[in-house]
Formats: structure tokens, sequence, C-alpha cells
């Protein structure tokens, strides 16, 4: 503080002294709403992007074939080259001429192994809608790769059993299937996944026309299945070489910096008013004013507080008494004396800590 002369008060030293001035605060208004703008519109970039992205990774791929081939085995003849005829949907063969058939069926994956039950059912089926098991079996695996099984199919022994049951109906036998069914219920292993897969079941039919004197094979002979499984992984998204929720803690932290440093310019500015104010005042009515820095010895007196500066100015020129100033924290109080009266007006939050 400069000192620019001194007096005596009621026996206190006075010191006079201008107001400093507060340094401007534009910077600070600046900066703020250069933040609070960054933080919001990091905030729209970062609350508008997704902060992940989801990918399937493939675990494991794997292919389960159900498979048949079939071969009428024929009498002697002259008509087929080879007494084994493959007999597929395409290529039928003489009923006459059948012996017996084989039928191979066929499962296997292409990677790991499995366990489970493997069955095979054969029924006679009658146009009528009536059946006939003609037989079935059951195998339990255990970490098999492939399994294969060969069923051989007497056709007069079939043929034979059919008209003996139509028989007893009093029917004529003319056509029936004879329905072949498959079914796997695997439990995988593969590398060090195990699954636990729904059964495959495979069915095919042979049709035996004694009518006319075929025998037929309908569905496919092969079937195939794709087992697989997939992870879908959580990936961070990145904006700007950060991730989207680094992007929204950073978005967070600039814009609550920079309403904290516009409410601090909304102090420090209404600081500088008042200060301007007292500046101004000080300035006018300097003849006026003493400083002190503390009142001695007036430990009662009546206090008036006055409403304004311009006040207490008319009632220091009534009284002829100066208008004392004194700093106390963060208030400033102007005060005229006169007797055990005391004239107050006090501004606060302008004062020096």
């Amino acid at each position: 503080m400069c000192l620019i002369g001194k007096r005596e008060v009621y026996g206190v030293k006075i010191l006079l002294d201008p107001l400093n001035a507060l340094r401007s605060t534009k910077f600070l208004l600046v900066v703020s709403l250069i933040l609070i703008g960054l933080g919001l519109c990091l905030g729209v970039i970062s609350l508008t992007s997704e902060p992940y992205s989801f990918r399937e990774v493939l675990l494991y791929s794997l292919t389960e074939t159900s498979r048949y081939s079939i071969e009428a085995y024929t009498i002697p003849n002259d008509i087929y080259e080879d007494i084994a005829v493959p007999l597929s949907p395409e290529k039928t063969v003489y009923l006459h001429l059948v012996r017996e058939i084989l039928v191979n069926h066929t499962y296997e994956i292409s990677k790991g192994s499995f366990s489970g039950i493997y069955n095979v059912t054969v029924e006679l089926v009658h146009p009528d809608g009536w059946s006939k098991k003609y037989s079935n079996f059951s195998i339990p695996l255990s970490r098999e790769s492939r399994v294969e099984k060969s069923i051989v199919l007497n056709i007069s022994d079939i043929v034979s059993l059919m008209d003996k049951l139509c028989k007893q109906a009093s029917v004529k036998l003319t056509d029936f299937d004879i329905v072949i069914t498959s079914s796997v219920d695997p439990y995988i292993f593969i590398d060090s996944y195990t699954r636990d897969e729904s059964p495959l079941t495979h069915t095919i039919t042979i049709c035996v026309s004694i009518a006319r004197n075929r025998v037929e094979v309908r569905g496919d002979l092969s079937l195939t299945s794709v087992i697989e499984e997939k992870r879908s992984i959580r990936e961070p998204l990145y904006v700007f070489g950060l991730t989207v929720e680094a992007l929204r803690v950073i978005a967070s932290s600039t814009t609550v910096s920079g309403v904290i440093g516009l409410i601090a310019y909304i102090v420090l500015y209404t600081r500088s008013r008042k200060l301007d104010i007292i500046r101004d005042f000080e300035s006018k009515y300097s003849e006026l004013i003493v400083e002190s820095r503390k009142i001695i010895g007036r430990t009662s007196s009546t206090k008036i507080e006055v409403s304004s500066l311009e006040e207490l100015v008319k009632t220091a020129r009534l009284l002829e008494k100066p208008i004392v100033k004194i700093t106390s924290g963060n208030n400033c109080t102007y005060m005229v004396v006169d007797k055990d009266i005391t004239y107050v007006f006090t501004v606060r939050g302008v004062g020096e800590e």
C-alpha cells in the first residue's frame, strides 16, 4: 500500500492511499467459455457415438454327415452286368431279380470326436397306414469320429412277412415301403470345447412295388449339418484417438472446469464492479476520506446505517466531519463519527484477506 499522507482522528493514526484495481477478468471469461463450448462439443460427439462395437469370433466349426449307400444283390441274370446294383432315387431295379438289399449307413464329423447313442430302426409300412417294426438296434459310442452300420434286408423274407400280415387283414399285398431311420444324439468334443448337439435324424424309404415289379429309393442319401459356435467380443471404439468412454470423461471434466471458471468470473466481475464504484467514490471525494486501521476507545455508540455512499457524503458535509475508511476482511466500511453517533455504510466482498 502506498502511503500518501496521515492524520490523527480520536488518537488513531489514519493512512491515506489509493484503491488497488483488480486485474482484468476478460481472459478468465474467454477461457471459461472456450472450455464450456469444447466440453459440450465433445459431450455431443461422445454421447451420440456407441462406446463399443461387437465382433463375432468363430470358436470352432465342423460338419456332421449322415450318408446311406444302397446296393441290391440280384440273382444271376443277363440284364445287369454286376450282381450288386447300386440303388438311388434316380436308379431302380426289378423286384423279381432282387435277392437281398445291403444298406450301409455312415455318420461322421469332420473335426473332433463324439459320444452318444447311435440308433437304426427298420419298419415295414403298408399303404393303409399300419406298420411293422422289422429291426431296431442301439449302439453306445465313446469318443468316436465315425460310426458305420450295415443292414442286410432279405427281400424274399420281407415280402413273405408282409403277405402273411395282409392275409390276416384279408387284403391283397400290392405295394409297401421299407423305412430306415438312423439317429445320432452326439455329445461333441472339439479342441477344448464340448457341445451337446441336437440329434441328427436321417430317414430313407425303399419302395417295394409288387404290381409294378420295382424296387425304388426315395429320400436324400446324404444329409449334412454344419455345427459352429461363435462368441461376441466387445471392442472399444475410438474418436480422435481416444476411446468414447475416455472422451466422455474428458468432456465432463472440461465442461465442469469451464462452469467453475465462469462462476469464478462472475464472482470476480461482481467484486470488480464494486471496486469500480469505490474507486470512483474515493476519487471524487478524496478530500473527505481518510483510511484507518481501526478505531480505538469507542466501545459503545449509536450506529446509523445510511442507504448509500452519497448519503454518507451528505452527512459528512453537514457535520463537517471526515469519512473514515476501515478495511476488515472482505468488507470495506465507511463511517462518519459525530460524538456518540456513528454513521456507517459497508461495502461487502471487496476487501483483501
